[in-house]
Protein backbone atom coordinates (compact mmCIF):
# COMPACT_ATOMS: atom_id res chain seq x y z
CA UNK A 1 0.00 0.00 0.00
CA UNK A 2 2.76 2.63 0.57
CA UNK A 3 4.11 2.10 -2.43
CA UNK A 4 0.56 2.94 -4.13
CA UNK A 5 0.59 5.53 -1.76
CA UNK A 6 4.22 7.28 -2.43
CA UNK A 7 3.07 6.75 -6.59
CA UNK A 8 0.11 8.55 -6.09
CA UNK A 9 1.71 11.63 -4.69
CA UNK A 10 3.67 11.63 -7.67
CA UNK A 11 1.24 11.33 -10.13
CA UNK A 12 -0.75 14.16 -8.81
CA UNK A 13 1.73 16.44 -6.38
CA UNK A 14 3.76 19.16 -8.16
CA UNK A 15 6.14 21.18 -5.59
CA UNK A 16 7.35 24.68 -6.20
CA UNK A 17 10.32 26.00 -4.35
CA UNK A 18 10.40 29.89 -4.01
CA UNK A 19 13.90 31.68 -5.32
CA UNK A 20 14.93 31.84 -2.01
CA UNK A 21 14.40 28.61 -1.03
CA UNK A 22 12.13 29.69 2.37
CA UNK A 23 9.00 28.42 1.02
CA UNK A 24 7.43 25.15 -0.33
CA UNK A 25 4.41 25.34 -2.48
CA UNK A 26 2.19 22.21 -4.12
CA UNK A 27 -0.44 21.83 -6.33
CA UNK A 28 -2.62 19.17 -6.38
CA UNK A 29 -4.41 17.68 -9.30
CA UNK A 30 -6.77 15.43 -8.92
CA UNK A 31 -9.94 14.68 -11.83
CA UNK A 32 -13.62 13.91 -10.58
CA UNK A 33 -12.94 10.09 -12.36
CA UNK A 34 -10.18 9.80 -9.56
CA UNK A 35 -12.35 10.66 -6.50
CA UNK A 36 -13.18 6.37 -6.56
CA UNK A 37 -9.23 4.90 -6.79
CA UNK A 38 -7.78 6.82 -4.28
CA UNK A 39 -5.19 5.03 -2.05
CA UNK A 40 -5.17 5.42 1.63
CA UNK A 41 -3.43 8.58 2.32
CA UNK A 42 -1.49 9.48 4.97
CA UNK A 43 0.87 12.49 6.78
CA UNK A 44 3.69 10.53 6.90
CA UNK A 45 3.30 9.18 3.57
CA UNK A 46 3.45 12.72 2.20
CA UNK A 47 5.88 13.71 4.61
CA UNK A 48 8.46 10.84 3.30
CA UNK A 49 7.64 11.95 -0.19
CA UNK A 50 8.71 15.69 0.62
CA UNK A 51 11.48 14.25 2.15
CA UNK A 52 12.59 12.37 -1.43
CA UNK A 53 12.08 15.80 -2.91
CA UNK A 54 14.93 17.21 0.20
CA UNK A 55 12.04 18.77 1.36
CA UNK A 56 12.98 18.31 4.75
CA UNK A 57 12.65 21.28 7.10
CA UNK A 58 9.80 23.67 8.42
CA UNK A 59 6.69 20.99 7.28
CA UNK A 60 3.34 22.44 8.09
CA UNK A 61 2.07 19.36 9.55
CA UNK A 62 -1.34 20.57 10.17
CA UNK A 63 -1.46 21.70 6.92
CA UNK A 64 -0.06 18.13 5.40
CA UNK A 65 -2.23 15.85 8.11
CA UNK A 66 -5.69 18.49 6.06
CA UNK A 67 -4.41 17.51 2.60
CA UNK A 68 -3.87 13.55 3.37
CA UNK A 69 -7.29 13.57 4.31
CA UNK A 70 -9.10 15.22 2.20
CA UNK A 71 -7.36 15.90 -1.11
CA UNK A 72 -10.09 16.97 -3.28
CA UNK A 73 -10.74 20.41 -1.12
CA UNK A 74 -7.15 21.15 -1.90
CA UNK A 75 -7.13 20.64 -5.46
CA UNK A 76 -6.38 23.31 -8.07
CA UNK A 77 -4.82 25.28 -4.88
CA UNK A 78 -1.61 26.10 -4.26
CA UNK A 79 -0.97 25.49 -0.69
CA UNK A 80 2.55 26.50 1.29
CA UNK A 81 3.22 22.89 2.66
CA UNK A 82 6.70 23.71 4.19
CA UNK A 83 8.29 27.07 5.63
CA UNK A 84 11.88 27.90 6.43
CA UNK A 85 13.25 30.05 9.02
CA UNK A 86 14.86 33.18 8.63
CA UNK A 87 18.60 34.45 9.63
CA UNK A 88 17.79 37.08 12.73
CA UNK A 89 20.17 39.82 12.98
CA UNK A 90 21.77 40.81 15.47
CA UNK A 91 22.32 44.58 16.97
CA UNK A 92 25.68 45.86 17.18
CA UNK A 93 26.82 47.25 20.21
CA UNK A 94 26.55 50.89 20.52
CA UNK A 95 28.24 53.21 22.81
CA UNK A 96 25.64 56.05 24.38
CA UNK A 97 27.31 59.72 24.89
CA UNK A 98 25.79 61.98 27.43
CA UNK A 99 26.37 64.58 25.57
CA UNK A 100 29.45 67.02 24.59
CA UNK A 101 29.83 65.96 20.23
CA UNK A 102 28.62 69.46 19.39
CA UNK A 103 28.30 73.48 21.17
CA UNK A 104 24.73 74.00 21.02
CA UNK A 105 24.91 77.78 20.14
CA UNK A 106 21.44 79.54 20.00
CA UNK A 107 19.81 82.05 21.69
CA UNK A 108 17.57 81.59 24.93
CA UNK A 109 13.94 81.73 24.62
CA UNK A 110 12.33 83.93 27.56
CA UNK A 111 9.24 82.94 29.37
CA UNK A 112 7.61 86.23 28.19
CA UNK A 113 8.33 85.27 24.13
CA UNK A 114 11.86 87.60 24.34
CA UNK A 115 15.09 86.63 23.68
CA UNK A 116 18.42 86.56 25.41
CA UNK A 117 20.69 87.17 22.87
CA UNK A 118 23.55 87.01 25.89
CA UNK A 119 22.64 83.39 26.12
CA UNK A 120 24.11 81.56 23.55
CA UNK A 121 26.50 78.66 23.72
CA UNK A 122 25.36 75.73 26.67
CA UNK A 123 28.52 73.91 27.86
CA UNK A 124 27.76 70.39 28.66
CA UNK A 125 29.83 70.44 32.34
CA UNK A 126 30.01 67.29 34.15
CA UNK A 127 31.11 66.70 37.77
CA UNK A 128 34.00 63.96 38.87
CA UNK A 129 32.68 60.48 39.28
CA UNK A 130 29.34 61.01 36.55
CA UNK A 131 29.12 58.55 34.06
CA UNK A 132 29.65 59.96 30.58
CA UNK A 133 29.58 57.48 27.95
CA UNK A 134 27.90 53.45 28.56
CA UNK A 135 28.25 50.60 25.95
CA UNK A 136 25.02 48.77 24.84
CA UNK A 137 26.56 45.42 24.52
CA UNK A 138 26.00 43.35 21.15
CA UNK A 139 22.71 41.06 20.86
CA UNK A 140 23.96 37.92 19.14
CA UNK A 141 21.66 36.61 16.24
CA UNK A 142 20.20 33.40 15.17
CA UNK A 143 20.95 31.69 12.06
CA UNK A 144 17.88 30.20 9.99
CA UNK A 145 17.33 27.41 7.53
CA UNK A 146 15.75 27.05 4.29
CA UNK A 147 13.13 24.37 3.72
CA UNK A 148 16.04 22.12 2.50
CA UNK A 149 17.41 22.30 6.21
CA UNK A 150 20.35 23.88 5.43
CA UNK A 151 21.77 26.43 7.83
CA UNK A 152 21.44 30.26 6.53
CA UNK A 153 24.29 31.70 8.74
CA UNK A 154 23.56 34.87 10.37
CA UNK A 155 25.94 37.82 10.35
CA UNK A 156 27.51 38.54 13.63
CA UNK A 157 27.36 41.76 15.39
CA UNK A 158 30.08 43.92 15.45
CA UNK A 159 31.09 45.36 19.14
CA UNK A 160 32.11 48.94 19.95
CA UNK A 161 34.90 50.45 21.74
CA UNK A 162 34.31 53.02 24.07
CA UNK A 163 35.67 56.10 23.66
CA UNK A 164 38.75 57.54 25.52
CA UNK A 165 40.46 60.16 25.38
CA UNK A 166 41.89 63.36 28.66
CA UNK A 167 40.39 62.81 32.28
CA UNK A 168 38.15 60.00 31.69
CA UNK A 169 38.46 56.45 33.29
CA UNK A 170 36.31 53.12 32.57
CA UNK A 171 33.96 51.92 35.34
CA UNK A 172 34.34 48.56 37.31
CA UNK A 173 31.64 47.13 35.16
CA UNK A 174 34.25 47.66 32.04
CA UNK A 175 31.12 49.04 30.33
CA UNK A 176 31.18 52.69 31.04
CA UNK A 177 33.06 55.63 30.93
CA UNK A 178 33.12 57.95 34.29
CA UNK A 179 34.29 61.52 34.48
CA UNK A 180 37.73 61.41 36.04
CA UNK A 181 37.32 65.39 36.99
CA UNK A 182 34.88 68.31 36.92
CA UNK A 183 35.06 70.06 33.42
CA UNK A 184 33.73 70.24 30.18
CA UNK A 185 32.72 66.98 28.31
CA UNK A 186 34.09 66.78 24.40
CA UNK A 187 32.87 64.08 22.39
CA UNK A 188 34.53 63.66 19.11
CA UNK A 189 33.26 60.98 16.91
CA UNK A 190 35.36 60.98 13.94
CA UNK A 191 38.34 59.98 16.24
CA UNK A 192 36.39 57.94 19.04
CA UNK A 193 37.45 60.50 21.75
CA UNK A 194 35.78 61.23 24.84
CA UNK A 195 37.62 63.62 26.85
CA UNK A 196 36.74 65.69 29.99
CA UNK A 197 38.63 69.56 29.70
CA UNK A 198 39.11 70.83 33.40
CA UNK A 199 39.41 74.88 31.17
CA UNK A 200 36.66 75.49 28.71
CA UNK A 201 38.42 77.86 25.90
CA UNK A 202 37.43 80.49 24.08
CA UNK A 203 39.25 81.47 20.62
CA UNK A 204 37.95 85.04 20.65
CA UNK A 205 36.10 87.63 22.12
CA UNK A 206 33.08 87.11 24.54
CA UNK A 207 30.60 88.85 22.51
CA UNK A 208 27.29 87.70 21.16
CA UNK A 209 28.29 84.85 19.40
CA UNK A 210 29.54 82.98 22.25
CA UNK A 211 27.55 84.66 24.87
CA UNK A 212 27.61 84.29 28.80
CA UNK A 213 29.71 81.47 30.24
CA UNK A 214 28.93 79.01 33.03
CA UNK A 215 31.52 76.74 33.98
CA UNK A 216 32.42 74.75 36.85
CA UNK A 217 36.02 74.18 35.82
CA UNK A 218 38.55 76.90 34.68
CA UNK A 219 37.54 79.47 31.68
CA UNK A 220 40.29 80.57 29.52
CA UNK A 221 39.26 83.89 27.03
CA UNK A 222 41.72 84.55 24.44
CA UNK A 223 39.95 87.73 23.84
CA UNK A 224 38.24 90.35 25.62
CA UNK A 225 34.89 90.52 27.79
CA UNK A 226 32.43 92.91 26.30
CA UNK A 227 29.87 95.19 27.94
CA UNK A 228 27.03 92.74 29.37
CA UNK A 229 27.83 89.64 29.43
CA UNK A 230 28.90 87.39 32.37
CA UNK A 231 31.50 84.93 33.26
CA UNK A 232 31.13 82.48 35.86
CA UNK A 233 33.65 79.49 36.71
CA UNK A 234 34.03 77.82 39.73
CA UNK A 235 38.05 77.49 39.18
CA UNK A 236 40.26 80.01 37.55
CA UNK A 237 39.70 82.77 35.03
CA UNK A 238 42.33 84.15 32.85
CA UNK A 239 41.03 86.79 30.19
CA UNK A 240 44.23 87.71 27.68
CA UNK A 241 42.32 90.78 26.81
CA UNK A 242 40.50 93.19 28.59
CA UNK A 243 36.88 93.82 30.79
CA UNK A 244 34.39 95.99 29.62
CA UNK A 245 30.74 96.76 31.80
CA UNK A 246 30.93 93.38 32.28
CA UNK A 247 30.40 90.74 35.01
CA UNK A 248 33.16 88.25 36.12
CA UNK A 249 33.18 85.79 38.63
CA UNK A 250 35.23 83.05 40.37
CA UNK A 251 35.73 80.47 42.77
CA UNK A 252 39.60 80.89 42.61
CA UNK A 253 41.46 83.68 40.61
CA UNK A 254 40.42 86.16 37.84
CA UNK A 255 44.06 86.96 36.16
CA UNK A 256 43.16 89.64 33.24
CA UNK A 257 46.47 90.65 30.84
CA UNK A 258 44.66 93.79 30.27
CA UNK A 259 42.45 95.88 32.20
CA UNK A 260 39.45 96.35 33.64
CA UNK A 261 37.66 99.59 32.44
CA UNK A 262 34.09 98.69 33.18
CA UNK A 263 32.25 102.59 33.77
CA UNK A 264 30.82 101.90 36.69
CA UNK A 265 28.94 98.83 35.50
CA UNK A 266 29.52 95.30 35.84
CA UNK A 267 32.12 93.70 38.77
CA UNK A 268 35.31 91.52 38.78
CA UNK A 269 35.25 88.82 41.44
CA UNK A 270 37.20 86.38 42.66
CA UNK A 271 37.11 83.83 45.64
CA UNK A 272 41.09 84.18 46.01
CA UNK A 273 43.00 86.92 43.76
CA UNK A 274 42.15 89.30 41.24
CA UNK A 275 45.39 90.39 38.67
CA UNK A 276 45.51 92.92 36.54
CA UNK A 277 47.20 95.86 34.84
CA UNK A 278 45.08 99.02 35.59
CA UNK A 279 41.40 99.15 37.18
CA UNK A 280 39.73 102.22 35.83
CA UNK A 281 35.86 102.99 36.83
CA UNK A 282 35.48 99.76 37.93
CA UNK A 283 34.15 97.36 40.84
CA UNK A 284 36.67 94.48 41.87
CA UNK A 285 36.13 92.16 45.11
CA UNK A 286 39.10 89.81 46.14
CA UNK A 287 39.03 87.23 48.28
CA UNK A 288 41.99 87.12 49.48
CA UNK A 289 44.48 90.00 47.43
CA UNK A 290 44.07 92.33 44.89
CA UNK A 291 47.56 93.16 42.41
CA UNK A 292 47.31 95.89 40.20
CA UNK A 293 50.04 96.47 38.09
CA UNK A 294 49.79 100.31 37.24
CA UNK A 295 46.80 102.14 38.45
CA UNK A 296 43.51 101.77 40.14
CA UNK A 297 41.30 104.90 38.99
CA UNK A 298 37.85 106.20 40.39
CA UNK A 299 37.14 102.56 40.97
CA UNK A 300 35.10 100.47 44.27
CA UNK A 301 38.08 97.93 44.75
CA UNK A 302 38.18 95.74 47.84
CA UNK A 303 40.24 92.81 49.03
CA UNK A 304 39.71 90.78 52.26
CA UNK A 305 43.68 90.90 52.09
CA UNK A 306 45.75 93.26 51.01
CA UNK A 307 45.26 95.55 47.64
CA UNK A 308 48.41 96.38 45.83
CA UNK A 309 49.91 98.13 42.80
CA UNK A 310 53.01 96.81 41.89
CA UNK A 311 54.81 99.31 39.55
CA UNK A 312 56.52 102.04 41.69
CA UNK A 313 55.24 104.69 39.87
CA UNK A 314 51.43 103.19 40.23
CA UNK A 315 48.73 105.14 41.96
CA UNK A 316 45.79 104.58 43.58
CA UNK A 317 43.23 107.96 42.66
CA UNK A 318 39.34 108.59 43.45
CA UNK A 319 36.88 106.10 44.58
CA UNK A 320 37.43 103.88 47.40
CA UNK A 321 40.05 100.99 47.95
CA UNK A 322 39.36 98.63 50.99
CA UNK A 323 41.98 95.99 52.34
CA UNK A 324 41.26 93.49 55.14
CA UNK A 325 45.54 93.90 56.14
CA UNK A 326 47.44 96.45 53.46
CA UNK A 327 47.10 99.45 50.94
CA UNK A 328 50.32 99.40 49.05
CA UNK A 329 50.86 102.55 46.20
CA UNK A 330 53.34 104.29 45.17
CA UNK A 331 51.26 107.51 44.91
CA UNK A 332 48.16 108.02 46.92
CA UNK A 333 45.66 110.19 45.27
CA UNK A 334 46.45 112.90 42.47
CA UNK A 335 47.91 116.89 42.38
CA UNK A 336 44.11 118.06 41.78
CA UNK A 337 43.33 116.44 45.69
CA UNK A 338 40.82 113.96 44.16
CA UNK A 339 38.94 112.80 46.86
CA UNK A 340 40.33 109.13 47.59
CA UNK A 341 38.91 106.85 50.20
CA UNK A 342 41.61 104.07 51.70
CA UNK A 343 40.11 101.90 54.36
CA UNK A 344 42.06 98.91 55.89
CA UNK A 345 41.85 96.82 59.26
CA UNK A 346 37.81 96.78 59.06
CA UNK A 347 37.02 93.38 58.37
CA UNK A 348 33.55 93.50 58.61
CA UNK A 349 32.49 89.67 57.00
CA UNK A 350 34.82 87.83 60.11
CA UNK A 351 33.30 90.07 62.89
CA UNK A 352 29.68 89.34 61.38
CA UNK A 353 30.98 85.66 61.26
CA UNK A 354 32.59 86.10 64.79
CA UNK A 355 29.05 87.54 65.96
CA UNK A 356 27.08 84.45 64.70
CA UNK A 357 29.63 82.05 66.45
CA UNK A 358 28.66 83.61 69.62
CA UNK A 359 24.89 83.21 69.30
CA UNK A 360 25.43 79.48 67.96
CA UNK A 361 27.90 78.64 70.84
CA UNK A 362 24.88 80.08 73.27
CA UNK A 363 22.77 77.96 71.86
CA UNK A 364 25.18 74.57 71.46
CA UNK A 365 25.68 75.35 75.33
CA UNK A 366 22.04 75.49 75.98
CA UNK A 367 21.70 72.05 74.97
CA UNK A 368 24.49 70.80 76.00
CA UNK A 369 23.47 71.52 79.52
CA UNK A 370 19.51 70.34 78.98
CA UNK A 371 21.18 67.39 77.98
CA UNK A 372 23.58 66.34 80.65
CA UNK A 373 21.10 66.92 83.17
CA UNK A 374 18.37 64.72 81.02
CA UNK A 375 21.31 61.95 81.40
CA UNK A 376 21.71 62.65 85.22
CA UNK A 377 18.54 62.32 85.65
CA UNK A 378 18.46 58.63 83.45
CA UNK A 379 21.04 57.74 85.41
CA UNK A 380 19.77 58.62 88.59
CA UNK A 381 16.47 56.85 87.92
CA UNK A 382 18.67 53.40 87.98
CA UNK A 383 20.75 53.81 90.94
CA UNK A 384 17.40 53.76 92.63
CA UNK A 385 16.60 50.19 91.49
CA UNK A 386 13.91 51.81 88.50
CA UNK A 387 14.85 50.35 85.48
CA UNK A 388 14.35 52.22 82.44
CA UNK A 389 11.06 51.53 80.12
CA UNK A 390 11.99 51.02 76.08
CA UNK A 391 10.83 53.81 75.49
CA UNK A 392 12.82 55.77 77.91
CA UNK A 393 15.71 53.57 76.80
CA UNK A 394 15.48 54.89 73.63
CA UNK A 395 14.99 58.53 74.33
CA UNK A 396 18.37 57.82 76.96
CA UNK A 397 20.07 56.83 73.76
CA UNK A 398 19.01 59.76 71.57
CA UNK A 399 20.11 62.30 74.21
CA UNK A 400 23.62 60.91 74.27
CA UNK A 401 23.51 61.05 70.92
CA UNK A 402 22.73 64.55 70.94
CA UNK A 403 24.96 65.55 73.38
CA UNK A 404 27.62 63.70 71.25
CA UNK A 405 27.01 65.93 68.22
CA UNK A 406 26.45 69.33 70.49
CA UNK A 407 30.15 68.66 71.94
CA UNK A 408 32.25 68.24 68.33
CA UNK A 409 29.65 70.91 67.11
CA UNK A 410 30.84 73.60 70.32
CA UNK A 411 35.38 72.08 69.30
CA UNK A 412 34.59 73.15 65.71
CA UNK A 413 32.98 76.48 66.59
CA UNK A 414 35.91 77.78 68.79
CA UNK A 415 38.52 76.21 66.95
CA UNK A 416 36.95 78.71 63.70
CA UNK A 417 36.09 81.54 66.71
CA UNK A 418 39.96 81.32 67.80
CA UNK A 419 40.90 81.50 63.78
CA UNK A 420 38.67 84.51 63.16
CA UNK A 421 40.50 86.11 66.30
CA UNK A 422 43.84 85.66 65.15
CA UNK A 423 42.62 87.24 61.57
CA UNK A 424 41.42 90.24 63.66
CA UNK A 425 44.61 90.70 65.37
CA UNK A 426 46.11 90.80 62.55
CA UNK A 427 44.07 93.53 60.73
CA UNK A 428 45.09 95.20 63.76
CA UNK A 429 48.18 96.24 62.61
CA UNK A 430 47.27 97.27 59.26
CA UNK A 431 48.35 100.16 57.57
CA UNK A 432 48.61 102.31 54.05
CA UNK A 433 51.43 103.18 52.61
CA UNK A 434 52.20 105.80 49.69
CA UNK A 435 56.21 104.72 48.55
CA UNK A 436 56.54 108.12 46.47
CA UNK A 437 54.10 110.33 47.40
CA UNK A 438 51.06 111.26 49.12
CA UNK A 439 48.16 114.51 47.84
CA UNK A 440 46.65 116.07 49.93
CA UNK A 441 43.13 114.83 49.22
CA UNK A 442 43.35 111.33 50.58
CA UNK A 443 41.23 109.49 53.22
CA UNK A 444 42.77 107.32 54.96
CA UNK A 445 40.86 104.72 57.81
CA UNK A 446 42.22 102.25 59.67
CA UNK A 447 39.97 100.27 62.10
CA UNK A 448 37.61 103.13 64.02
CA UNK A 449 40.64 105.94 62.91
CA UNK A 450 40.01 108.47 60.53
CA UNK A 451 42.74 110.73 58.90
CA UNK A 452 42.62 113.32 55.73
CA UNK A 453 45.80 113.66 54.47
CA UNK A 454 46.29 118.17 54.46
CA UNK A 455 49.65 118.54 52.88
CA UNK A 456 51.45 116.66 50.37
CA UNK A 457 53.98 114.04 51.36
CA UNK A 458 56.72 113.37 48.57
CA UNK A 459 58.55 110.73 51.27
CA UNK A 460 57.71 107.24 51.44
CA UNK A 461 55.20 107.25 54.50
CA UNK A 462 53.65 104.71 56.03
CA UNK A 463 50.44 105.15 57.99
CA UNK A 464 49.45 103.23 60.98
CA UNK A 465 47.56 103.48 64.05
CA UNK A 466 50.05 104.55 67.23
CA UNK A 467 48.22 105.84 70.41
CA UNK A 468 44.77 105.89 69.08
CA UNK A 469 45.73 107.84 66.64
CA UNK A 470 46.66 107.77 62.78
CA UNK A 471 50.09 107.86 62.29
CA UNK A 472 52.56 108.90 59.35
CA UNK A 473 55.83 107.50 59.33
CA UNK A 474 58.51 108.20 56.94
CA UNK A 475 60.64 105.22 56.29
CA UNK A 476 63.55 103.99 54.26
CA UNK A 477 62.29 101.94 51.17
CA UNK A 478 65.42 100.15 51.56
CA UNK A 479 64.66 98.68 54.31
CA UNK A 480 61.19 97.52 53.87
CA UNK A 481 59.32 95.27 51.32
CA UNK A 482 55.57 95.68 51.51
CA UNK A 483 55.27 93.32 48.82
CA UNK A 484 57.75 90.43 50.45
CA UNK A 485 54.69 88.12 51.46
CA UNK A 486 53.70 88.14 47.55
Amino acid sequence: MEQNEQKWWTDHLHVTISDDRMHAYIQIHINDSESGSIPLLTARGMEHWLENKGIRFGLQTVVISAIATTPFQYRGQSVEIATGIPPVLGKDAVVEVLSGDARTVRPRLLADDRVDFFHITDICSVRAGTTIAKKIPPIPGRDGQDVFGRILPHPHPKDAQLPFGENVKIADDGQSILAAADGHLVYIPTKNQLHVFSTYTVEGNVDFSIGNIKFLGNVHIKGSVLDGFRIEAEGDIQIDGSVAAASVHAGRDVHILGGIQSRGKGVVQAGRNVRTRFVQTGKVIAGMDCLIQDSIMHSDVTAMRDVIVFEKKGVIVGGSVNAGERIVAGTLGSPMATVTQLTVGVRPDLRAERLQIERELKELQNTRVKSLQAISIFHASVQMGKPLSPEKEQLKHSVEKTLEFVEQQIVIKQERQTEIDRQLVLSGKSYVVGEERTHPGVKIGIDNYLYHVQDERTQPTRYFVKNETITPETYDVSTINHRQRL
